[in-house]
């Protein structure tokens, strides 16, 4: 059986990477360009996927950086907030201590 390989590249092209690789490990090509185009269909889909994966990091990190961000800024004035009323509870301390 000689199929062309626009074949295999028409069969494959909405193929998970399980049905890519049970193709691969059960089924026996006497054509070794369908062969070669199982291989680099397989190499692409894996290629495609952890460049997917990369940019999927890449904006989690990026959502994560923007949330810390803001974050940060909220404990700033938190924190400066905080420091007025320190200051203002410990001048009325102070003043309760020198009052007779």
């Amino acid at each position: 059986m000689n199929i062309g390989t626009n074949f295999y590249k028409d069969h494959l092209k909405n193929k998970t990477f399980s049905d890519i690789l049970e193709n691969y490990s059960t089924e026996i090509y006497s054509n070794e360009a369908a062969h070669k185009t199982i291989s680099l269909t397989f190499i692409a889909k894996s290629t495609d996927a952890i460049v997917e994966a990369f940019n999927n990091h890449k904006k989690a990190m990026i959502r994560n950086s923007e949330s810390n961000l803001k974050l940060s800024k909220n404990v700033f004035w938190l924190n400066i907030i905080l420091g007025i009323f320190t200051i203002v509870g410990a001048v009325f301390g102070f003043l309760a201590l020198i009052k007779p």
